[in-house]
């Protein structure tokens, strides 16, 4: 009996032999029921994701209410945020679809928030990475739980060095003063989501709390992606 599904491997299995996908990580061909990484590069990711009574980071960075992080920034998960970073291969953060999926349905029906806030670029470094990976994962998470993302609230005020490449004291200093408030008027919000891919020393995600803070949003948490181990 032919089926639907039937159907579309036929296609898929067309559609590949004259664009053949290729793992995002390894390069491996990938077989018709692969997308985005091999199965190899697949369970990698996946023996990596942390439990979901470990995401709630037990460190803890005011004036945040709380922090949140799905995997450790190491192995095949930092090599993913790097090749969606610096390779523009944002395609690859479907690959976290449904640990995302999981933590909403976990954390985000106890937990309630107004409004999700990505962390944002900079001007320059929005022209040249073309998109905020940071949008990408607020907007899932959006989908999955009908929170808006309010993406002109806050704004970076000036391009800095990439966080990943300096030491703690280098960081404190790379972000301090760098968040702006775009609004005129005082956004009614009273709880707040801020996202970003990474977490490292927390300076980033201090820095736009504070500011958000200031405008009186008094309940501010974060979700990250990964975290490095400095942060665990």
């Amino acid at each position: 009996m032919i089926t639907a599904s039937t159907v579309s491997d036929y296609q898929e299995a067309f559609l590949r032999l004259f664009y053949p996908s290729y793992c995002g990580l390894c390069g491996t061909f990938l077989e018709i029921h692969e997308k985005h990484l091999c199965r190899t590069c697949l369970d990698q990711v996946a023996s990596r994701r942390h439990l979901q009574e470990e995401t709630l980071l037990t460190k803890r960075y005011p004036p945040l209410k709380e922090a949140w992080a799905l995997y450790p920034y190491e192995g095949p998960i930092r090599d993913i945020l790097k090749a969606v970073k610096f390779q523009k291969k944002r395609w690859l953060l479907h690959v976290f679809n449904e640990a995302i999926d999981e933590w909403c349905q976990s954390v985000l029906g106890e937990t309630s928030y107004d409004c999700l806030i990505p962390i944002p670029l900079s001007r320059k470094r929005n022209l040249e990475r073309e998109f905020n990976q940071a949008e990408i994962i607020a907007g899932k998470i959006s989908r999955i739980t009908g929170i808006p993302v309010v993406r002109n609230l806050l704004a970076k005020k000036f391009s800095s060095h990439p966080q990943s490449d300096l030491g703690r004291e280098e960081r404190l200093a790379n972000v301090w003063n760098s968040f702006k408030m775009t609004a005129k008027r005082k956004y009614p919000a009273k709880s707040v989501l801020l996202v970003d891919d990474i977490l490292t020393t927390g300076a980033t995600a201090q820095e736009a709390a504070e500011c958000l803070q200031a405008e009186g949003i008094r309940h501010i948490g974060f979700l990250a992606l990964a975290h490095t181990e400095m942060e665990s």
